[in-house]
């Protein structure tokens, strides 16, 4: 596995990397994450992943739907408590 490979998370699909997941689940106050385990981190940046995809497939829908041809903020503003709900 090269170093660039090793650098992602979870499967070959997965575009987030183990050290952005770690920046994400910090606190606010920079403290550092609480998480020891790799597995966990990637783990979490494949739920991270699929939630982004989800955004923008439902987003890409609705702009369809409204008969737009380009994915707008204001679409996924538009699904982003339903995705969220959904996601919990």
């Amino acid at each position: 596995m090269s170093d660039a490979s090793s650098s992602r998370v979870g499967s070959p699909s997965s575009q987030i990397s183990n050290e952005l997941v770690v920046r994400l689940v910090r606190g606010h106050d920079g403290s550092p994450t609480k998480w020891k385990s790799e597995s966990a981190i990637a783990l979490t940046g494949v739920v991270l992943d699929a939630l982004v995809r989800e955004a923008l497939v439902r987003g890409s829908a609705l702009a369809r739907q409204n008969g737009e041809a380009e994915l707008g903020v204001q679409h996924i503003e538009a699904i982003a408590v339903q995705l969220l709900l959904d996601w919990t």
